[in-house]
């Protein structure tokens, strides 16, 4: 095969594919350096509390409605909650839901009923509730009333 009939031995094929190697590289080093810089997160930890004890087995929301970011996490026997995973840095509207699923009978833990949460803290709308993420650790105490 005569590689100079279908142009591949010619100087400028080999300036273009000199280009298009740099050019593949310099886009990959863009990904590479735009993900190591990332969104400023912080660590989210709290407690919430209600007149009548934590609402434990319970979860609370983050959600961030002009990013559309959020998490949730369970709130254990004490109250106490803490994400797995870093926020992005921002203003979040909080909810407490209870369960998904009634524990499972005969389940010890199911003899102590967690204390019911309040419907109106189980929307955005009406939770009255809000948290700013900072970048760092953040603590957020929540009194449901």
């Amino acid at each position: 095969m005569d590689h100079k009939a279908i142009g591949l031995g010619s100087s400028t094929c080999r300036r273009r594919t000199g280009q298009f190697i740099a050019l593949g590289f310099a886009s990959m080093l863009g990904l590479l350096v735009g993900c190591s810089g990332g969104v400023p997160t912080g660590t989210v930890k709290g407690a919430v509390t209600g007149a009548d004890g934590p609402p434990s087995g319970g979860y609370v929301n983050f959600f961030d409605d002009q990013s559309g970011v959020g998490g949730g996490t369970l709130i254990g026997p004490d109250g106490k909650f803490a994400f797995e995973q870093p926020l992005p840095v921002g203003q979040y509207a909080v909810t407490i839901v209870p369960p998904s699923a009634p524990p499972p009978l005969g389940d010890a833990a199911a003899a102590a009923a967690p204390p019911e949460i309040p419907k109106k803290f189980q929307s955005a709308a009406t939770s009255g509730l809000s948290a700013a993420v900072a970048s760092g650790e953040n603590e957020f105490q929540f009194t449901l009333q």
